[in-house]
């Protein structure tokens, strides 16, 4: 499945736009609440020039939501377009 990163499991995914002019990306992050788990998605507009970089940058994302803290009652949430550090189409 995902990557196993303190005590939750990600799970990227790029898609390529329906225009064919790059790459967007969403993450899923699973965590555990007893006897029960909870799925929050997350999704970026932004777009990257190859499915690798949508994939990384999908993979810092999650890991920064999870190391900031997030609401994991299974809403959708937006992510905010990176101001650097990202190559836009």
């Amino acid at each position: 499945m995902g990557e196993h990163y303190k005590g939750h499991i990600i799970d990227t995914k790029a898609y390529e736009r329906a225009d064919g002019k790059g790459w967007k990306y969403e993450f899923y992050i699973y965590r555990e609440h007893g006897s029960y788990g909870a799925v929050t998605r997350f999704f970026s507009e932004t777009t990257y020039s190859t499915q690798e970089e949508a994939v990384k940058a999908a993979l810092a994302a999650a890991k920064q939501k999870v190391d900031q803290g997030y609401d994991d009652s299974g809403a959708v949430e937006d992510l905010p377009t990176p101001d650097k550090g990202v190559t836009k189409v």
